[in-house]
């Protein structure tokens, strides 16, 4: 596969540690808000942000979900397919993923460890990935990034120095 042609797909990727995302077929990079606490998402209510490659499964407007009785969402929720923890720490592939990227009531905070595990993003910006066709049903998100914990040093291994190439297959095999 020709090295570009990954990028006639969108692709998001999000580096936990610089606190970015990119979105390709590069289009834009932006300051976003991750997991409040370091490393990969181990269990509900951990407030970490889950590492790897995922599709985007459906979007909701969510311009009136509230937290805590605010409008803290923004204008669209993008539901990763990361599938669901327990606070056990038992994970279910194929359950409904309460991730995704969406807007934010705290701007303030962007570029800072601040989400409950979701991917804040300024909430003018993911209206215009949603409703431009950037960010739809099947865009392949990707989350990376190097905090140090237990179970992040084995994805690390997998992840650290992964290349386009070794990025386009692994999307491929999500196919």
């Amino acid at each position: 596969m020709h090295r570009n042609s990954l990028y006639k797909k969108n692709l998001m990727i999000i580096n936990k540690d610089k606190q970015k995302a990119e979105l390709y077929q590069k289009i834009d990079e932006t300051t976003v808000s991750t997991g409040r606490y370091p490393g990969d998402k181990k269990r509900s209510g951990d407030n970490k942000t889950p590492l790897g490659a995922y599709k985007v499964v459906s979007i909701h407007n969510s311009k009136e979900w509230l937290y805590d009785g605010i409008k803290a969402y923004g204008p669209y929720f993008v539901r990763l397919n990361c599938g669901s923890w327990d606070r056990k720490g038992n994970h279910n592939p194929k359950g409904r993923s309460s991730i995704g990227i969406h807007g934010t009531n705290e701007p303030e905070k962007l570029g800072e460890l601040a989400s409950h595990g979701c991917i804040r993003i300024e909430s003018e910006l993911i209206k215009k990935y949603v409703e431009q066709g950037y960010l739809k049903k099947g865009t392949t998100v990707i989350i990376n990034g190097e905090q140090k914990n237990h179970y992040q040093q084995k994805t690390n291994q997998k992840m650290k120095n992964t290349s386009i190439s070794s990025l386009e297959k692994k999307v491929l095999e999500m196919k």
